[in-house]
């Protein structure tokens, strides 16, 4: 029949071909760097000005893009100017948070002014981005102090914040 094996010799991990940090940061970097580049984009996301991404990573990083994209549709989307690679978003939500939104999900990182993390809280509340919503009050919660606990405790009534109101009623 069967031999005894030692199984001490099996192999429970992947095997990982990145034996360099460095080549890894070349990876994230490189990665944020295909961001917004109109040189290698597949689809564009227009809110004023175009801002160029890739269906690839918008698939692999939000559901709301993974599902839109295999079913063809677009949901919450106001016009669409070519399916296969222009969307015109509604204009709820200004460039700046669109942005922000889209460089999030090349990079895990928030590049906005804190004063707009209340618009991005609710724009990844639309895409149902858990990360992004704990991520934004973060932002909110080391943003909060005396002279405007009141401002951002009615903002985070207004979102529906429930993670941002719990952190501004504990302040």
């Amino acid at each position: 029949m069967f031999a005894y094996s030692n199984l001490d010799t099996v192999m429970y991990k992947p095997l990982t071909v990145f034996t360099n940090i460095e080549e890894i940061l070349n990876i994230l970097e490189s990665v944020e760097a295909a961001f917004d580049d109109p040189l290698s984009n597949d689809f564009t996301i227009q809110v004023g000005p175009p801002i160029y991404v890739h269906k690839a990573i918008l698939k692999i990083r939000c559901d709301y893009f993974k599902k839109m994209f295999q079913h063809d549709r677009a949901e919450n989307i106001q016009s669409i100017s070519d399916l296969s690679s222009v969307f015109t978003v509604s204009d709820k939500f200004s460039y700046i948070v669109y942005k922000a939104f889209l460089k999030y999900l090349y990079t895990g990182t928030i590049d906005l002014p804190s004063e707009n993390a209340f618009d991005l809280l609710e724009l990844a509340n639309n895409y149902c981005e858990a990360n992004l919503i704990k991520d934004c009050s973060q932002i909110i919660k080391k943003t909060i102090t005396v002279s405007n606990v009141i401002f951002s405790y009615n903002k985070a009534i207004e979102y529906n914040a429930k993670v941002s109101s719990k952190l501004i009623t504990t302040y």
